[in-house]
């Protein structure tokens, strides 16, 4: 199994330098809009050759990603999530959703062919959420917190509840549509959870919040050599840790962790906090033997991180902190599992 640097949203070669100095062995990138200035430039390419609206990532950008990657001795593990305005008429069954499910499976193929093996999808309608971004944590750092209690109001998102029966029937359209198209261009599709995973969010239900929808969509929907799980190991632990080590047993043994977020929370569900890897509630090294036990050999990487005083947007520090602890698990636990026999 191989430790990676995620959740980059921007490109730039400082942070490839930072991801080698940590020794791990390859990169993330989370949502990456290719039309933000920054990173035209960053790949050399000038502002006119770029669409403002591009609706999909395309192969000469992607490529040259892979390549400025691989140039600091790195992997271009994954892509996760294309930007939201890439999938809202997908997710929303709107007007332009073929216009939008033809750019996504254009968007696939331009990973195939730039040697990128994964792509991270989920399927809220309303993104990751929390009451609270900036909870007290340990040391004077911040972390991020839901509280369902703290949100007095929720009015409906979409001016109408939107059940789980409908959102179910969006996905399998979706799914059955691009799921071909990665299996002909070797790109594994990778399914996170909804975070939170409560049942129902601003009256939009929250499909992915337990265990056996994610076997129905690996299992009955969709199965599929290239298709996976991201599994967050903090969200599913939100769920419950006994969820989260149930997840990880059932599809660990069934080869369908894609790859791993590898942080931990304290609470459950509706009410709960982001901590240090260190200090949450589920026991990482036990996680860690489990991984060894079902022959994991992916990737995993740090996802969200407390906030240290002083520290980047990005979280450098923190991620320096995530990422050392988790090289150190794999290494240990790898040792101890290989003495065993």
């Amino acid at each position: 199994m191989r430790v990676a640097a995620g959740q980059f949203k921007a490109i730039d070669e400082q942070d490839l330098e930072f991801a080698k100095m940590l020794g791990v062995d390859g990169v993330s990138y989370n949502a990456l809009d290719f039309d933000m200035r920054d990173n035209r430039w960053a790949l050399g390419q000038p502002d006119y050759t770029f669409n403002q609206h591009n609706p999909s990532w395309r192969y000469d950008e992607l490529a040259r990603l892979h390549e400025l990657v691989q140039k600091h001795g790195l992997r271009l593990e994954s892509m996760e999530n294309v930007p939201v305005r890439m999938m809202r008429e997908i997710k929303t069954a709107g007007p332009d959703r073929e216009r939008e499910l033809d750019a996504y499976c254009a968007t696939i193929e331009a990973m195939g062919r730039a040697g990128i093996p994964g792509l991270g999808y989920s399927f809220m309608l309303l993104q990751v959420h929390r009451s609270d971004w900036a909870s007290p944590a340990r040391g004077g750092s911040v972390s991020n917190a839901f509280r369902r209690a703290d949100i007095e109001d929720e009015p409906l998102a979409f001016g109408r509840r939107i059940s789980a029966d409908e959102i179910w029937e969006r996905y399998e359209y979706f799914i059955r549509r691009v799921l071909p198209v990665a299996e002909s261009a070797k790109v594994t599709l990778a399914l996170h959870p909804d975070d939170p995973p409560v049942p129902e969010l601003y009256g939009v239900a929250r499909i992915f919040s337990s265990f056996e929808a994610h076997r129905r969509a690996i299992e009955d929907i969709a199965p599929s050599l290239m298709h996976g799980l991201g599994y967050c190991m903090g969200t599913w632990s939100e769920m419950s840790v006994e969820t989260m080590f149930k997840g990880l047993n059932y599809f660990g043994e069934r080869k369908k962790l894609a790859y791993l977020h590898f942080r931990n929370i304290r609470g459950v569900t509706e009410d709960f906090e982001e901590t240090f890897i260190d200090e949450g509630d589920f026991d990482v090294v036990e996680a860690m033997q489990v991984l060894h036990r079902v022959g994991f050999d992916g990737f995993m990487m740090d996802d969200h991180v407390p906030h240290m005083p002083n520290d980047t947007r990005w979280s450098h520090r923190g991620r320096a902190y995530q990422t050392g602890y988790l090289r150190a698990l794999v290494r240990a636990v790898g040792q101890l599992s290989a003495k065993a026999g």
